[in-house]
């Protein structure tokens, strides 16, 4: 018996942190991740290539520049 009730108590606890683990993960939102793949798949394109992908047409997109001069208390360490 006593060997019996150590395998039940070992599987019921192994069964409780495996439902604690589940619970624990992040729901990801499949929609955002698309949304951050894109976004950065267009900022790469931007960097190398001038023109608008023809799927990107009639899309507003939001392209901001980079600065030249590094600024800051001590711009050469920006």
């Amino acid at each position: 018996m006593g060997i019996r009730s150590c395998l039940l108590l070992f599987i019921t606890v192994i069964i409780l942190l495996g439902n604690v683990d589940i619970r624990s993960c992040k729901e990801t939102d499949h929609a955002e991740n698309e949304e951050r793949i894109r976004v950065k798949f267009y900022s790469t394109f931007f960097r190398y290539f001038n023109t608008i992908p023809h799927y990107a047409k009639g899309q507003k997109l939001h392209i901001v520049s980079r600065r030249l001069v590094p600024s800051g208390p001590n711009p050469l360490h920006n």
